[in-house]
């Protein structure tokens, strides 16, 4: 053999290994946004083909949804809004609504809050959304094969999208997720029985929305008492990274009485996934699926505080404020049946020391020569009580 020719066949063969090697790397390095045309599709879903699947009058989401092909498993709904027509070359703006004129076809539910805006540049098509995409089928005439570019975590723009032969593109899918919406409530019972609470209970949250701590006040009104949290796209059927936490801070004199979570699925034949309640740990894990709305509500109750010793004192005047001695006075506890009683000292003034707190009281005044209006008041004794005072009116004018 001829040495020059070995050490020129040596060259060459090194020369196309790094051409490999380059090419390689090029390939491993593109863009998320990942495009589905004929020569992918081959060999993926046999039944049916992608030049049966693809061809100009198949192209729907639903298709889509019913391949088996592995990167199209985010796409569980027919919904979509597709435009039979070529997009215009200026910036078109429009609602995820139907329409005739120029003809665009909804499946799904209606949005008039939401808007796509499309612009075709030659053959290729700029796109951006207010609602998320999981796909994008660009579709050519008869006879050339469409192609689909997905979006698993949900897309809001994409640029340059062609179809495989870059023909004229004579439609356009956009196969959409249905946003969920999650609703935290929180319901708090002081000890009072008042029904309404100043404490703010602390929380924390993952994949739920910024910031993730914020609390909740029951203070009997919104939106004080619960978080909304709408146009959520983290879905259980992406992966265990898109589960919502929420977790509920210990707050001393509170006990964690109930967590429930209330669930309403919008859209059927999905795939159920179970919310976790982890009430040791104060926790909901929510799994979402599209345009689900789950509603948890934190129950908590207020701790009595620990018993001890509490006094109620106050005076007996008339209307002039000189004390009136030897006025009675009943103390009640509605709810133990105690009664104490006491008198005034000759200068009106009366006390009663050690009382049950965290109880419901009546202290009701009495005279043989006076009359009192009211001539009762009802308290909850929390600590030390002052000041109750009473007015004496003479019974014989």
């Amino acid at each position: 053999m001829n040495p020059q020719a070995s050490v020129s066949n040596r060259k060459s063969f090194a020369a196309f290994c790094v051409f490999v090697l380059c090419i390689t790397m090029l390939t491993s390095t593109l863009p998320a946004q990942r495009v589905l045309d004929r020569e992918d599709k081959k060999g993926d879903d046999p039944v049916p083909t992608l030049d049966t699947w693809m061809n100009w009058n198949s192209f729907w989401c639903k298709a889509v949804n019913d391949s088996s092909n592995s990167n199209l498993q985010h796409v569980t709904t027919d919904n979509e809004i597709k435009l039979n027509y070529t997009p215009s070359t200026s910036s078109t703006t429009f609602p995820f609504k139907d329409n005739t004129n120029p003809s665009r076809d909804l499946t799904g539910p209606e949005d008039l809050t939401r808007t796509i805006t499309t612009q075709r540049s030659g053959n290729s098509l700029n796109w951006s959304s207010q609602k998320a995409i999981s796909a994008v089928i660009i579709g050519a005439s008869s006879g050339n094969p469409g192609r689909v570019y997905w979006y698993p975590s949900g897309g809001f723009s994409g640029s340059n999208l062609q179809n495989p032969n870059k023909t004229t593109i004579t439609s356009v899918n956009f196969c959409f997720y249905q946003p969920a919406k999650v609703t935290l409530i929180k319901q708090a019972s002081p000890f009072n029985g008042t029904g309404a609470s100043t404490t703010a209970f602390p929380f924390s949250s993952t994949n739920l929305s910024s910031p993730s701590n914020f609390t909740l006040t029951d203070n009997n009104a919104q939106p004080a008492d619960r978080k909304i949290v709408t146009d959520l796209y983290k879905f259980a059927k992406l992966g265990s990274s898109n589960w919502i936490t929420v977790t509920e801070a210990l707050v001393t004199g509170w006990s964690l009485a109930d967590i429930e979570c209330a669930v309403n699925d919008t859209i059927p034949d999905q795939v159920q996934y179970s919310n976790v309640i982890d009430f040791a740990n104060r926790k909901v894990t929510i799994k979402l699926e599209e345009g689900e709305e789950v509603t948890c509500t934190y129950s908590n109750v207020q701790l009595s505080p620990s018993a001890g010793s509490a006094e109620v004192s106050g005076r007996i005047t008339d209307s002039s404020g000189r004390g009136i001695a030897n006025a009675w006075l009943t103390l009640t506890n509605p709810s133990t049946g105690a009664v104490m009683n006491a008198r005034t000292s000759s200068f009106g003034y009366y006390r009663f020391e050690g009382l049950e707190v965290a109880e419901l009281y009546f202290l009701t005044a009495s005279h043989k020569r006076y009359l009192f209006a009211p001539d009762t008041l009802t308290f909850t004794l929390d600590s030390d009580l002052a000041d109750q005072n009473f007015v004496a009116l003479p019974k014989y004018d």
